[in-house]
């Protein structure tokens, strides 16, 4: 009878500890089966699932088991953050939303617990359930013998280290070594940042060292002031808008001449005028943005740390400056300047988020134009063509096809697929020029001087020369240098600066690079600062034709570019 009690309570036990592990791991199977990350494959599941298990076994080495447990009750204390990002963007918890957290008031706390009111009570009543059950647990012995605890060991640091080649191995497909390493340095870390409850603290001190990256270089500038003035006063209502474009290669739009019609809104608007010899000042995202939104430039990048953006020009015209993003705000220059702004709105999204469309953000445009401001600024930060571009438009846009479908990761990018490939690329074209001509028909509604000034960062290799693809490389192609830049204006817009329009019919052709924005975006709203320099205005007839233009690659180093 006592052996049976004995038996009969070691599979007690065993349930309490499958209860309690489940309950932990709960937000964990609700990103396998909800996540955007995992939709398309069984194998990234159990993959994701089986490290979670090892990551939540983990302290089980080192603790007794009614301590490993109690310990693991973080697990379920943290939940909801998980899970309620779940539900709202199908992905894990990252640096933006946490930041974003962190600037929420009460008033939007409350207001966000009320809609999820429901989810709040379960979660308290899980916590009672898995305290009560953790008193069950009578005895406070380890839960592996000695020889369970190396089996682990073997198994964990085989899947470790397994899961590093496989990200290295990732790099070779179109890196040398040394660039594969340093690829998986980076990308390796990643892995886990997906991994809950993981996610939280990388997101938490992502967040918190952007923050304070963000204060460093505020309070570094607080005083910088551009003197900027505007010309003959208007009284009219200004309304004009920056989109700033992502992986945007000038070549995929068809009212360039690219020989599929990915640009057919674009290509009947009336006052739309597009540049076709402008390059980048830095092939990657973290160079290319302060390059566009600073009088910074690819040989003296250090400007963008010592002035303030565009934003601030506008503001001392009186303009209310608005931001408007389908990236979050993780990146401390971005963070910067947009707290400049008067107001920012953002997805907080990840690049990984599936069904993360620029389209969500017009009802914010809305929102913003529906202010009783007589001078607006309004840069929106679209996501484009990033990478995973299947991601980028709905099901309407998958005019061109065989297209990739779900998560597919880097070991699909391969010369073999290069149709399919530009099949999605060019899909993302069409959802731009839908995206694009949204905030031109929204703009013509207002009536006012408006213009819409759209660049891309940089644009994007698609195997046009070899086994380049992507972007980012230390010797830049032409096909990630060469951006498009559209400018729209009103007609209002025209009346009263035909002077401008005429410059910039003049300048289409001239070999210009991305540093022009800055001093082009004033000039358009005839706004001049300090040390204006109209030979970089696409609005000015002084404007420059470059014969050799300069570029930062991913290393940070200066290129010429011929």
């Amino acid at each position: 009878m006592t052996q049976e009690k004995q038996n009969s309570g070691a599979k007690t036990n065993i349930v309490i500890y499958l209860l309690l592990g489940l309950i932990c791991l709960t937000p964990n199977l609700f990103y396998a089966f909800t996540g955007s990350t995992f939709a398309d494959s069984l194998t990234k599941k159990a993959a994701y699932l089986f490290l979670s298990l090892i990551v939540f076994l983990i302290p089980f080495l080192f603790l007794k088991r009614k301590t490993a447990f109690t310990f693991s009750l973080l697990y379920v204390i943290l939940s909801p953050l998980e899970i309620i990002h779940l539900m709202m963007y199908k992905d894990g918890v990252n640096s933006g939303f946490m930041l974003l957290l962190r600037q929420t008031n009460l008033s939007e706390a409350l207001e966000l617990t009320s809609s999820f009111a429901v989810y709040a009570i379960v979660w308290i009543f899980i916590i009672v359930v898995y305290i009560i059950l953790l008193t069950k647990i009578r005895s406070n012995t380890p839960l592996f013998s000695s020889l369970q605890k190396r089996y682990f060991l073997i198994i964990s640091s085989g899947t470790f280290v397994g899961l590093y080649l496989y990200t290295l191995s990732l790099g070779l497909i179109n890196l040398t070594f040394k660039e594969a390493y340093r690829f998986s340095k980076e990308a390796y870390p990643q892995k886990f940042a997906k991994l809950y409850p993981l996610d939280i603290f990388i997101a938490t001190k992502n967040a918190i060292k952007t923050r304070n990256e963000i204060n460093r270089l505020s309070q570094n500038i607080a005083n910088f002031r551009f003197n900027a003035k505007s010309g003959n006063p208007i009284t009219d209502k200004e309304v004009y808008v920056l989109v700033i474009g992502e992986t945007a290669r000038y070549a995929n739009f068809g009212i360039n001449g690219y020989h599929r019609n990915t640009s057919p809104h674009l290509a009947k608007t009336s006052s739309l005028h597009s540049f076709h010899d402008v390059y980048t000042e830095a092939n990657f995202t973290e160079g290319a943005l302060p390059i566009m939104l600073t009088r910074a430039t690819a040989d003296n990048f250090e400007i963008s740390r010592k002035e303030k953006s565009i934003l601030e020009a506008f503001k001392e015209c009186g303009f209310k400056t608005y931001w408007l993003s389908n990236q979050s705000f993780g990146n401390p220059f971005i963070g910067r300047i947009t707290s400049e702004s008067t107001g920012k709105y953002s997805t907080v999204k990840d690049y990984d988020s599936a069904n993360n469309y620029d389209t969500y953000l017009l009802p914010n445009l809305d929102k913003v134009l529906s202010f009783n401001d007589r001078k607006q600024f309004i840069v929106i930060h679209s996501l484009g063509s990033h990478f995973r571009y299947n991601f980028r438009y709905p099901e309407e846009f998958r005019i061109f096809r065989p297209d990739f479908e779900g998560a597919f990761d880097y070991t699909a990018i391969k010369s073999s697929n290069k149709d399919k490939l530009i099949n999605t690329y060019d899909n993302t074209m069409l959802f731009t020029d839908h995206f694009l001509s949204q905030i031109i028909e929204k703009l013509q509604k207002k009536s006012c001087i408006s213009y819409m000034y759209y660049i891309s960062d940089h644009g994007e290799n698609l195997f046009d020369i070899g086994e380049s693809v992507l972007h980012g490389g230390r010797i830049p192609t032409k096909y990630d240098a060469h951006i498009p830049l559209f400018i729209w204006t009103s007609k209002e817009f025209n009346s009263i600066f035909p002077e401008k329009i005429l410059a910039i019919q003049n300048n289409l052709h001239k070999s210009i690079t991305s540093s022009v924005s800055f001093h082009s975006l004033l000039d358009l709203a005839n706004i001049s600062v300090a040390d204006m320099n109209f030979q970089k205005s696409i609005a000015s007839l002084s404007l420059k034709s470059d014969s050799n233009r300069v570029m930062l690659n991913s290393n940070m180093e200066t290129i010429v570019i011929r």
